[in-house]
Parts: structure tokens; sequence; C-alpha cells
């Protein structure tokens, strides 16, 4: 029991985080937006919640529900005739017609397995996240932080009901775990494991995160000093196995319209503005899709990548205890690229310049989904590192997020952003807790281990409020109800 808590925890959490669906049987997607929106039902007036995920009812579930009732009548869904005059279904590949997750649609009725489907999503991405940091010799509840901060991040709150994106994604943290047991064991199993792991990511839905998590599972091999000759088949092997996805949806993917033209103006629409990076601090600084008072270029969805903010700031404090080959410096290193590319900058261009295929096509503002990892792992260290910090190391951190949080204060003043100011209140609070915290553990050693659970139970009340604010439930009279 000692060893297998926190694994019970996480599945707690989860449960208390989705509870809509247990306890009411709501569903997780906007069908409040499919009825109060789109013909033929918007006449009913049905509040919508959050009008920002739109895709989720006309595009993502339509497919879904053509890929598992063409399925189960005995044929492949190679083509969908109700699109247009037909168009190609599964070399579309966010149709995702052979991921194997998919078996949880044979097993009960489609609405319930949708919301089993879309919600399993952070189950996997915490526990797998939980396994990684372990296995990188952090603590229990170490781990059990970076899991939560991960699980429950902005990107994956966002796309969580696209059943595409965080598919793709979730797959990371388990790749990155067989990576180090490969590199501790030389077992041919973990190379085996991981070839299968990327390869789930591949069929998931989402061929431009598929791509991150290869191209983080490369890098992490090269830093944990593999040779050559296996990074390269750890690239090669996962392309092979998905072969049978991955040339019908090239050859797609040449002849269609968003391949042959990339408008750098689009393209730079996605890049995320610097003032972006106060999302990290203040999820809801420029308003938020739900509330309508969403007054930024900064998207929402695309570009958030909040991890809750005590993860955040213990993130932070890893800077000072940054080591030679160490994994806090290579996740620093990978948050330092992940930025370059994604914030509106010259080497950001480059991607569209370069003509690069998917990556030049697609929203540069994705590769935040690694940014979130990688700062979730190090809110793992920095957990553990915090009663070993220096004294005078954390005052002046407080001294510079203090001024930090004042000069957001002063801009929403000088500027006359209500909206900032009403959204700066929590997160303020929250920092002067995490301070409040800090002091008493460091004054009586007997609050140490409690202070530890309480910015585990700050963490896990900040995250419910961020992603119950966002994430919309629907009853289930609303699935694509008779005319």
């Amino acid at each position: 029991m000692k060893k297998f808590w926190p694994v019970l925890a996480l599945i707690l959490i989860w449960f208390i985080f989705t509870w809509p669906f247990w306890l009411k049987g709501l569903i997780p997607a906007p069908l409040d937006f499919l009825v109060g929106f789109f013909a033929p039902w918007q006449a009913g007036q049905v509040p919508i919640k959050n009008p920002a995920i739109p895709d989720v009812v006309n595009q993502i579930i339509p497919w879904k529900i053509f890929t598992i009732d063409t399925f189960k009548s005995g044929q492949i869904p190679l083509w969908n005739p109700y699109n247009f005059s037909g168009t190609p279904h599964a070399a579309n590949w966010q149709s995702a017609v052979f991921y194997p997750l998919q078996f949880i649609f044979w097993l009960t009725d489609f609405t319930t397995a949708w919301s089993i489907f879309v919600l399993i999503q952070p189950l996997l991405a915490g526990l797998f996240t939980y396994l990684f940091v372990k296995q990188l010799k952090r603590s229990a509840p170490a781990s059990l932080l970076a899991a939560i901060a991960f699980m429950f991040s902005g990107f994956m709150t966002t796309w969580l009901e696209w059943g595409t994106l965080g598919h793709a994604l979730l797959w990371l943290p388990l790749a990155l775990y067989f990576i180090e047991k490969f590199h501790h064991t030389k077992h041919f199993i973990y190379y085996l494991l991981l070839a299968l792991c990327l390869s789930l990511s591949l069929l998931a839905g989402h061929l431009q995160i598929s791509l991150y998590v290869i191209i983080l599972s490369l890098a992490y091999a090269h830093f944990k000093g593999l040779t050559l000759k296996v990074i390269l088949t750890i690239g090669l092997f996962p392309l092979l196995l998905t072969a049978f996805q991955l040339l019908p949806s090239v050859e797609l993917y040449l002849h269609s319209f968003r391949s042959q033209i990339v408008p750098l103006g689009w393209f730079r629409s996605f890049q995320i503005p610097l003032s972006g990076l106060i999302t990290f601090l203040a999820p809801d600084f420029f308003g938020h899709p739900v509330t309508r008072n969403h007054f930024s270029s900064h998207s929402y969805v695309e570009m958030m990548g909040y991890i809750g903010l005590i993860p955040f700031l213990l993130s932070l404090l890893t800077l000072w205890q940054r080591r030679k080959n160490s994994p806090i410096s290579f996740f620093w290193f990978t948050i330092a690229i992940s930025l370059s590319f994604s914030l509106k900058s010259p080497l950001s261009d480059l991607l569209a310049w370069a003509r690069l295929p998917i990556f030049s096509s697609s929203s540069p503002a994705r590769i935040i989904s690694l940014i979130s990892f990688s700062l979730s792992v190090l809110a793992g260290f920095g957990l553990d590192y915090l009663p070993k910090l220096d004294k005078a190391v954390l005052k002046k951190f407080f001294i510079g997020v203090g001024i930090l949080f004042a000069t957001l204060w002063l801009a929403t003043f000088v500027l006359h952003l209500p909206v900032s100011q009403r959204n700066l209140v929590i997160p303020s609070i929250i920092f002067i807790t995490f301070i409040a915290i800090i002091f008493l553990s460091r004054k009586f050693k007997f609050f140490l281990v409690a202070s530890t659970y309480a910015l585990i139970a700050i963490t896990l009340a900040d995250l419910y409020r961020f992603h119950h604010k966002f994430t919309p439930y629907s009853d289930s009279k609303y699935w694509y109800p008779p005319m």
C-alpha cells in the first residue's frame, strides 16, 4: 500500500475531476454548442458554455461515429461519402481510424464509450508521468505533483474533448520512461515497448504532436547516451510499424491545399505573443472564452500552457539546481528551444519560410505541449529541492516574483483592464499562500511534511477550478437529436 498509494491517489483525483460523467451521466462534449448554434437545432436557444471548441461536434465526433459504424459493419472506413462529394477518411490523420484504444467503442454504447475515451486521457497522462518522474529518483509526493500538473495542464484541458491531441501527447512520458529503463538495463523488451509507445502516438490522430513526441524522445535518448544506431532505429521503427497509416496520409497531404501554400500571415497569427507568457502565472489574464471577455490576440485554446501556479513556481526554482548531465538541464533546454519556435520571432518564421511539411502548415503554438510537460517534470524536482534551497535564494526569488505580480497589477490599473484585475486576484492569493507555507515549513520543522501536501492540495484546487471553468459537460438528450 505504501508503494502504490500515489497511483491510487491519482485515480481518485481523476474520478473527482471527472465527476459530472460518473455521477450525473453528462457527456464531455460541447453538445450545447451543437444544438444552440448549428442548424437545424439552433432555434432551441440552448445556452452555450464554451464557444471555443466547435470542431469537436461538427468534425471530430461525426468522424468517430462514421469510423466505428463502418468497422462494425465489417468494412474499413477508407472513404467518407458524407463530407462534400466524398473525401478520404482513413488517410485523414485526425480521423485516427487505426488507433487501438478505440476498442472502448466495442465495449459499450457510443456516448458512454466517447466519454471514457475522452476522459481517460488525463488519467493515462498522469500515471505515465508519475512512472517517469519516479524513475528519475524523485520522491512519491514530487512525482505525484508532476503528474497532476501535466494531466490537468492547460494543453491537456483545452484540447481534451478533441480526443486526438491529448492521446498523441500522453504517450510521451511513457516513452521517456522506457528510454530510462533501456538505458539502465539494456533489455530489448524496453526498446520494443518504446517503439510501441511512439507507434500508438502516431496512430492517435494528430501527426504534429506525435512528431514532437518522437523528436523529444530521440533527443532524450541522445541525452542518455544511447548510440546513434539505436537512436535512428527508435525514430524509424515506429514509422515502419505505422506505414499503413503513414503512406496514404502522406499522399493525401501532398495533394491538399495546405501543403501547396503556407500564408506567412496565417502562420504568424498562431505564434505566441511575448505577453502571452503572462498566462503561465495567471491563465485568465486576457479573459476567458467561457465568460466571453477574452480581449487579446493570444489564443486561449492554442496557446495555453498553464500547469498550476505552484508547480510553475517550483519549476522556476530548479534554475538554481542545474547540473551537468542532469534532467533539469535537458528539460530547460527543451523549454528554451520550444519557446524559440513558438514565440513571434524570426526563428519561428523560419518554419514557414522553409516550408517544412506538417510544421509549416500547422499552428506553431502547439509546441507548448512540450513546454507544459517539461515544466511539470521540473516542478517535481522543485518540490524535492525546496527544503534544500538556500534562504537567500528563496528571498530573492520571492522578491522577483513579487515585483512581477506588482508590475502586472500596476499595468492593469494604468491600462484600465478590469478583466485582468479580477483574474489576478486568485493567482495573487495563491502566491501569498505559497510564501506563507514555505515560511512556516522553514520556521517549524514539524510542518515540513504537511507543507508538501498543502502545496499539492492547493495545486489540485487551482487546476480543478481551471479545468471545470473551461470544460463543457452536456446532457445526453443533446446528442445529435432527431428533428
